[in-house]
């Protein structure tokens, strides 16, 4: 299995991060297989994901939910090919 970092960092000034990963294998994946790895930190080794970013019922009083890290996206490209988002808001 190969993972590839395709864009770590800022689009725009002042925005949220973007850690985009290519992961290939030579045999099929699933897709509970790649979040285990998100959730394991194999892609993005800087702290704790989340699996979806929190609503605003979610965070409630919590602010600091407002800024945690979240898998934002993981897209199928076929089947021993993914494509992976996870986003850090910005906290300008």
């Amino acid at each position: 299995m190969t993972i590839k970092n395709t864009h770590s960092g800022q689009k725009i000034a002042y925005g949220d991060s973007f850690y985009e990963y290519l992961i290939e294998s030579e045999e099929p994946i699933s897709k509970e297989s790649i979040i285990k790895m998100v959730q394991e930190n194999k892609l993005y080794k800087y702290g704790k994901i989340l699996l979806k970013r929190p609503s605003r019922e979610e965070t409630g009083k919590d602010f600091g939910l407002n800024f945690a890290t979240y898998l934002s996206e993981v897209r199928n490209i076929n089947d021993k090919k993914w494509f992976v988002v996870i986003i850090s808001p910005s906290t300008h």
